[in-house]
């Protein structure tokens, strides 16, 4: 697999050098976090405490992260 290189905070310049497969989960990941963002129209960090829908929905959301980033391996499954 091809690497490249993305900076990850460009007032410290840091760089680090990740994997195309890994750059295609993170885009898969920030568009699936944007999308919920957008649909519970979080605009700051109140919204989430103060608005029911967001937390009642925020199972679905985890579930949809653990399937992009990948679930925790059972160390029993090993």
């Amino acid at each position: 697999m091809s690497q490249a290189v993305v900076t990850i905070n460009e007032e410290a310049d840091e760089e680090l050098s990740v994997s195309l497969g890994e750059m295609l989960d993170r885009e898969k990941l920030w568009q699936f976090c944007q999308a919920f963002i957008d649909k519970q129209n979080i605009h700051c960090a109140e919204t989430i405490c103060q608005t029911d829908r967001v937390i009642e929905n925020a199972y679905e959301f985890i579930d949809g992260v653990c399937k992009i980033v990948g679930f925790k391996k059972d160390e029993d499954e090993e």
